[in-house]
């Protein structure tokens, strides 16, 4: 079985295609700046949500979130809490001991962060869309 393809550009194609060869670095910088307002977004939420969701919220997990973006392929961003408590109001410390020997048999979770990724997954995908629509405008295609 035989097989053969013919591609033909015009020239406003190949205008439109050797523009892109600055593709990635133009990307990469869109896409720092969408990640980044994502989760500039992502943070205001999330700490909305531990005010308005935690028993007796006292500032010290909601004042401890930050967020990193890595410039690359890919580019990456981080939402965190490096707070002691993050993890253990995330997903709760029912039937656990704490270091002090505290046992704590009904202390679920609150999911903040699972919570804020699902309410913030359409600004994330318009950020990133944007981004993307940004860079190729930026590059006349």
């Amino acid at each position: 079985m035989a097989f053969s393809l013919t591609i033909q550009l015009d020239p406003a194609a190949l205008v439109k295609a050797q523009k892109l060869q600055n593709w990635q670095p133009v990307l990469e910088q869109h896409l720092i700046q969408g990640i980044n307002t994502s989760l500039v977004t992502m943070q205001e939420y999330a700490v909305g949500f531990c005010f308005s969701n935690f028993a007796n919220p006292q500032g010290g997990l909601e004042g401890a979130f930050g967020t990193q973006v890595l410039g690359g392929s890919p580019v990456t961003g981080m939402l965190f809490n490096d707070s002691p408590y993050a993890y253990r109001r995330e997903l709760g410390f029912s039937g656990r001991t704490d270091a002090l020997g505290r046992t704590y048999t009904s202390d679920p979770g609150i999911g903040y962060m699972a919570n804020t990724l699902q309410a913030n997954m359409q600004v994330i995908y318009d950020d990133v869309y944007n981004a993307v629509n940004t860079a190729f405008a930026e590059l006349g295609v």
